[in-house]
């Protein structure tokens, strides 16, 4: 079988799907902070556990960490190579949590499913969440890598929750000197959501930490 990279013009050649991963790399999430008053609070994505944390943000409002727009979108990125993204540093922390890594110190391909686990305690009895897996350059502007909405409907408010969600699919070559993030908002154009307000907590509580595994080709 044959991938190409959504961001090359390279075709790679695959003896299976399974051999399109070659290792996974987890992050685990460490708690959003202030570290500089020009700087956005950003989480750090360490590769050892870090200690147990929650951090909120409110649920119902837009940021610009969104999938485009229905089919031109898709139809940019396919014919021209055009991804989709924004200025990560332009995304509100009052309605998302975003968390990054350390620049990379050489080029990697993102190849697979990435996946997602963590604690969340929403105040409503139903919320959208939309997970967001970036390349962002030296800049700041974000390139989407992959992405998934989940909706959890019917719980009990203010009762957490461990949630596993399992981003598309995908093949991105990430450059060295970019970093991958992760975004977390409740609010995406391009999707029906049920976040009418309200709040949500995120967490990675002692011996089940929040974790963001990553395959690379």
């Amino acid at each position: 079988m044959e991938l190409q990279p959504l961001n090359s013009s390279e075709w790679r050649s695959y003896s299976s799907w399974r051999a399109v991963s070659r290792r996974t790399e987890t992050h685990y999430l460490d708690a959003p902070r202030n570290r500089h008053p020009l700087v956005p609070g950003t989480g750090e994505l360490p590769t050892d556990e870090r200690p147990s944390w929650q951090h909120r943000i409110e649920a119902g409002d837009p940021t610009p960490a969104h999938s485009g727009t229905v089919l031109v979108s898709g139809a940019l990125q396919g014919f021209t190579r055009m991804p989709v993204g924004g200025p990560l540093p332009l995304v509100d922390r009052e309605d998302a949590a975003v968390w990054a890594t350390e620049p990379r110190s050489e080029e990697v391909l993102v190849s697979g499913t990435p996946k997602l686990g963590v604690t969340v305690t929403p105040s409503a009895r139903s919320v959208s969440l939309f997970v967001h897996l970036y390349d962002v350059g030296p800049a700041g502007r974000g390139s989407l890598i992959s992405r998934k909405p989940v909706t959890l409907r019917s719980g009990e408010p203010g009762v957490q929750r461990r949630v596993e969600v399992a981003l598309r699919p995908t093949s991105w070559e990430v450059p060295a000197g970019h970093r991958l993030a992760l975004v977390i908002d409740t609010v995406d154009t391009r999707y029906r959501d049920e976040s009418s307000g309200g709040t949500v907590t995120f967490g990675s509580p002692d011996g089940n930490p929040a974790d963001l595994r990553v395959p690379f080709g």
